[in-house]
C-alpha cells in the first residue's frame, strides 16, 4: 500500500538526517477520486501535517471533466467542497491556468502557495496569471515542470522568465494593436508619432506597475525557489541560512565570469548563466564530491587563475568603472534576502 510507505519515509528518522522528507503528490481533480482525496486528507493528518502538491486547472480536459461529472464544479471549487483548502495542510497548486477569479478567492495565503513553470506554460502558450496572484498576496514559487515539457532544468532560466511574466501585457495591448494597424506614409506624421507615444507610455505604465517591479526583484525571485517552498513542510525548514533550518548550502564563485560583474550577487544569481560558478556543495550538512586532486587539471581554475584571464579582467572592470562614472551611476548592492 502506498501510503505505508509514505507513511515509513515520514517516520524514518535516518532518512531525515539525510535530508530526506515525505509530502503527498495527489495528481489532480480529474485523477483523484472523491474518496481517494478524503483517504489523503486522513494520512497527511496522522502523519503530522504533510503537504500536498497537486497540479489545479491545468487543462481545458481537467476543467471539462470535473464540471462534466459534479454539475458544475471548477477544478479549485470542488476542492473546496471536499474540504482540501480548508484542511489546515500546506497546499502547493501548480500551474492553475483554469482557475477563477472567484476560484482564486477560496485560497488563503497562510496556506495555500501557488506554483508555476513558466518555460513549460509558453510552450504550451498559455503562462499563468501570476501578477494576479501576487496582488492577491498568494506565495508563489517557481518550478520548472517535468522533462517531458521542460528541456532544460535550469531554475535560472525561469527565473528570468518570471521576471518579465508582467511585460507581455504592452505586447498583447490594445496600443499595440493601434500602432501596428497604421498603414504608413497614408498616415499623418502627427498622429503616426501620437501612436508610437501612447504605445511607449503603455510600456512605462505596465513598466512602473508595482506587480510588475515586485516579480522582476531579485530577492522576490529567488524566495521562490528558496524561502517560500523551504518553509511549506511542518517538519523542517529549507532554503534560509538560520539555526534548525537544513544545511543546505552551495557555495558560489563570486570570481568566475559566468557572474562577472558581481556588484550585486543576489542579481546575478537569478539572471546569469550561473550553474558553472558553483564551487562547493553541501546537503543535509555533507559536502557533496571531493576537491579534485592535486594532480588533476580544473580547467574552470585555470581559466580565471591564468594571467591572461586576470589581465583581460582587470581591462573590463576598469572599463566598466569608466562607463559608469560617465554615466553618473552608482551601483549599490542588494539588500539581504
Amino acid at each position: 500500500h502506498r501510503s505505508s510507505h509514505t507513511a515509513s519515509i515520514a517516520r524514518d528518522e535516518t532518512m531525515r538526517d539525510h535530508g530526506i522528507f515525505a509530502a503527498l503528490g495527489p495528481h489532480a481533480t480529474d485523477t483523484v477520486s472523491d474518496d481517494l482525496w478524503r483517504r489523503i486528507l486522513d494520512v497527511a493528518h496522522d502523519l503530522g501535517g504533510l503537504p500536498l502538491h497537486l497540479h489545479v486547472g491545468q487543462s481545458v480536459a481537467e476543467f471539462e471533466a470535473v464540471a462534466s461529472r459534479t454539475e458544475g464544479h471548477t477544478p479549485m471549487s470542488l476542492l473546496a467542497d471536499l474540504g482540501v483548502l480548508a484542511s489546515e495542510l500546506p497546499l502547493l497548486l501548480v500551474h492553475a491556468q483554469y482557475a477563477t477569479r472567484d476560484d482564486l478567492d477560496k485560497l488563503d495565503p497562510e496556506r495555500h502557495t501557488m506554483c508555476t513553470c513558466p518555460y513549460s506554460h509558453v510552450l504550451f502558450s498559455f503562462p499563468s496569471l501570476v501578477p494576479d496572484w501576487h496582488k492577491r498576496g498568494l506565495p508563489i514559487a517557481c518550478g520548472t515542470d517535468a522533462a517531458a515539457s521542460n528541456d532544460c532544468m535550469n531554475v535560472q532560466k525561469e527565473l528570468r522568465l518570471l521576471a518579465g511574466y508582467n511585460s507581455f501585457a504592452t505586447t498583447h495591448s490594445t496600443s499595440n494593436a493601434f500602432f501596428l494597424a497604421m498603414r504608413g506614409a497614408e498616415e499623418a506624421r502627427d498622429a503616426a508619432v501620437a501612436r508610437a507615444h501612447e504605445l511607449h507610455n503603455h510600456r512605462q505604465d505596465m513598466h512602473e506597475q508595482p506587480v510588475t517591479v515586485a516579480l522582476r526583484e531579485p530577492g522576490n525571485l529567488l524566495r521562490s525557489v528558496l524561502d517560500t517552498p523551504g518553509r511549506m513542510h511542518p517538519h523542517f525548514t529549507a532554503g534560509a541560512i538560520e539555526e534548525g533550518a537544513l544545511a543546505n548550502l552551495l557555495v558560489w564563485d563570486l570570481e568566475h565570469p559566468n557572474l562577472w560583474p558581481s556588484n550585486d550577487p543576489i542579481s546575478a544569481l537569478v539572471m546569469c548563466d550561473a550553474v558553472p560558478a558553483i564551487d562547493a556543495m553541501m546537503v543535509a550538512g555533507r559536502w557533496i564530491g571531493k576537491e579534485p586532486e592535486a594532480t588533476a587539471v580544473d580547467f574552470r581554475r585555470a581559466l580565471t587563475t591564468s594571467v591572461g584571464y586576470r589581465r583581460d579582467r582587470q581591462e573590463a572592470d576598469e572599463r566598466l568603472a569608466c562607463l559608469l562614472e560617465r554615466a553618473d551611476v552608482r551601483i549599490v548592492g542588494a539588500a539581504g534576502i
